[in-house]
Order: structure tokens, then C-alpha cells, then sequence
């Protein structure tokens, strides 16, 4: 299985409005589970249906910086973001699936650094 795969601009379409996004795909989504979860879950790899998600943020803005590194190469990441706390809302026809998403995230934007120690 492909580590990326180029979708057509049809395939896929993500829309932020204010606080809401709304993500709606018309081919599968393949994903690779990594090694911690693959012998957890006992499952290797999983396929994500077409469907459409609808993420609504709600109350204030949490703009919490996180730091990852130094890294092995040496480079640190800061990430700057403006997240909330989401509900939504996930469909899906191949399932018979229509129903709500716990504990989701959204970030409206995210200012990310990447520095050389």
C-alpha cells in the first residue's frame, strides 16, 4: 500500500466556515496502522468508506504552544494553534451510518515553526 496517494480535486473537498468544517470524500480512504496499534487492535490496515464528517467548534479558543525535540536531525518544532473543543456528526451510505463524533478537535489555525538547534 502507498504511504501517499494523489486524489483528483472531486475526490475529496474540506470547508472551513468560521468554526465549522466540513470534510466530504467519494473514493476510499486506506490508512496503515502504526506498529503500537497494529498489536493492540490486532489489524493491520483500515479502509474508510466514502462518506462526509461535519466537525462544529464550540467555546473559546484554546492556544496552547506545544514543542516536539530537538529531533534526532537536530530540528524542533513549535506549533502554534487555535483549537476548540468540536461535536459532529460522521455519515456514511456504504455502512448505514449517520451518527456523532466524541471528543474532536478543530484548529482554525495553526502556525507552525520549524528551527535548527
Amino acid at each position: 500500500m502507498a504511504a501517499n496517494t494523489l486524489v483528483k480535486p472531486w475526490d475529496i473537498t474540506i470547508c472551513r466556515i468560521g468554526k465549522l468544517i466540513i470534510a466530504c470524500w467519494t473514493k476510499p480512504i486506506e490508512g496503515v496502522l502504526p506498529a503500537p496499534l497494529k498489536t493492540a487492535l490486532g489489524i493491520e490496515s483500515w479502509t474508510l468508506p466514502p462518506g462526509v464528517l461535519i466537525l462544529k467548534g464550540y467555546g473559546e479558543v484554546d492556544t496552547a504552544v506545544s514543542t516536539i525535540g530537538p529531533l534526532p536531525s537536530g530540528y524542533t518544532v513549535t506549533m502554534d494553534p487555535n483549537n476548540y473543543a468540536a461535536k459532529g456528526t460522521f455519515f456514511c451510505h456504504s455502512w448505514r451510518f449517520c451518527g456523532p463524533v466524541s471528543d474532536a478537535r478543530i484548529s482554525t489555525q495553526t502556525v507552525m515553526t520549524v528551527h535548527h538547534d
